[in-house]
């Protein structure tokens, strides 16, 4: 292994650890990474941030030379203390990736959705597609169960997704139907 492969592993193995040591959701990772893996079985069974990285690397998305999707991926997230990581491992982060270039706008949006459930509407969410309990213990595994189980894999089914939840109460803060006309007729305020 080169020194600049070895370091770059460093910087992996310091980026997880400090992941987990304040405990970001591991979940959010799988979320925001799921387009970029090759085998998704592989993703969900990740336990801790370097696997997922090492997936990410592995799929070609990420290397030594291109920090781009891991930059994208931590500003998308709201981790941005872990720039400190990258700089103090002596590679260059860069402040201005452009995140719509990297996500597509469906897994923008269904950050988005992660970012704002609370408990009370995981559990509407879970009663109305049925999930297990184990898949109920965060946001973020609900969100990864439910597009696992082909509830929505794509803009149009996860239109559906926030129009059948809306039903039930819960309320997604960026999304206003115009129930007059359409329940499927959506209008995205933020991303």
């Amino acid at each position: 292994m080169n020194d600049c492969r070895l370091k770059y592993r460093i910087m992996l193995t310091n980026l997880s650890d400090e992941i987990t040591k304040r405990n970001v959701c591991l979940d959010m990772l799988k979320v925001a990474s799921a387009d970029f893996v090759n085998i998704k079985t592989e993703l969900q069974k990740a336990i801790n941030p370097f696997a997922i990285f090492m997936l990410l690397d592995t799929a070609g998305h990420m290397s030594q030379n291109n920090l781009i999707l891991l930059i994208a991926i931590i500003q998308l997230l709201g981790l941005t203390y872990l720039k400190d990581v990258i700089i103090r491992s002596g590679f260059e982060y860069t402040e201005n990736v452009d995140t719509k270039s990297v996500f597509s706008l469906f897994r923008r949006r269904v950050i988005s959705i992660g970012k704002e459930l609370s408990d009370d509407q995981l559990n509407k969410i879970s009663g109305v597609y049925q999930v297990p309990n184990e898949n109920c213990t965060n946001q973020w595994r609900l969100l990864q169960y439910l597009q696992d189980n082909k509830t929505f894999n794509n803009n149009d089914e996860l239109m559906e997704f926030i129009a059948t939840v809306g039903s039930v109460g819960v309320i997604i803060g960026w999304y206003e139907c115009n129930k007059s006309t359409c329940p499927y007729i959506n209008t995205f305020l933020k991303i």
